[in-house]
């Protein structure tokens, strides 16, 4: 299990920029055979719960836009528009955060 969420993470940060979030929509839908029913409900279930937890936590002082990211990134490896959001997402910020160190 940990060598192949090593290997997950090593290809996803390995992807190019835009297309990460599909491209390993992509290998999971590949690997959907090997996966369980609920394994994939357990996905949903745990990303939900951390939405929540980013909701809860917008209105009293932590790390809200932690928890929303890890919950997309989750999302995206179930369903393909929340992977091109994700993609869409990641150009945006990439563009905002160069722009704000330049200034």
């Amino acid at each position: 299990m940990t060598k192949t969420l090593r290997q997950q993470v090593t290809q996803f940060k390995a992807g190019k920029q835009g297309h990460r979030f599909r491209d390993h929509y992509a290998r999971q839908r590949q690997m959907k055979d090997r996966t369980s029913s609920w394994s994939r409900i357990l996905v949903w279930l745990i990303a939900l719960v951390l939405l929540a937890i980013g909701i809860v936590l917008v209105f009293i002082p932590g790390p809200a836009v932690v928890f929303f990211c890890i919950a997309g990134a989750l999302l995206a490896t179930e369903s393909h528009p929340i992977a091109v959001a994700m993609d869409w997402c990641e150009v945006k910020i990439r563009a905002v955060l160069s722009w704000v160190r330049c200034s």
